[in-house]
C-alpha cells in the first residue's frame, strides 16, 4: 500500500519524501497523535511504521552502496598487495644472490 501524504504543497508518496521530512513527520505524529487517530483516512500507527521502514529502507540502501564500495577498494589493495609481496620476494631472492 503507497500511502500519500497530504501537505500544503500538494500530495506525495512517502517513497519521493525527504528523509528529514520522514523523521519530522514521524516525530511530530508520535508527539502529537494516538496510534490509533485518523490522519487521512489512515491510522497513525500506520503512517508511523510505513514511514520508519521507508527510512531503514533508506539507510539499507545507503550500507549497501557503501560495502560494495568498500569491497572494489578491498579488491584493489588485494591486487596491490600481491604486485608488493612479489616484489618483495623478487629483490629478497636478488639481494640472496648477491
Amino acid at each position: 500500500m503507497e500511502l500519500i501524504w497530504k501537505s500544503s504543497k500538494g500530495n506525495q508518496k512517502l517513497s519521493k519524501m525527504c528523509t528529514t521530512h520522514l523523521q519530522n513527520a514521524i516525530n511530530y505524529i508520535s508527539e502529537n497523535h494516538k496510534p490509533t487517530d485518523i490522519i487521512n483516512t489512515v491510522r497513525a500507527g500506520v503512517w508511523v511504521k510505513s514511514m520508519s521502514i521507508t527510512i531503514a529502507d533508506r539507510h539499507l540502501k545507503q550500507i549497501k552502496d557503501r560495502m560494495s564500495e568498500l569491497r572494489l577498494q578491498n579488491k584493489a589493495l588485494k591486487k596491490e598487495w600481491d604486485e608488493l609481496e612479489l616484489m618483495k620476494q623478487n629483490i629478497t631472492e636478488l639481494k640472496l644472490k648477491l
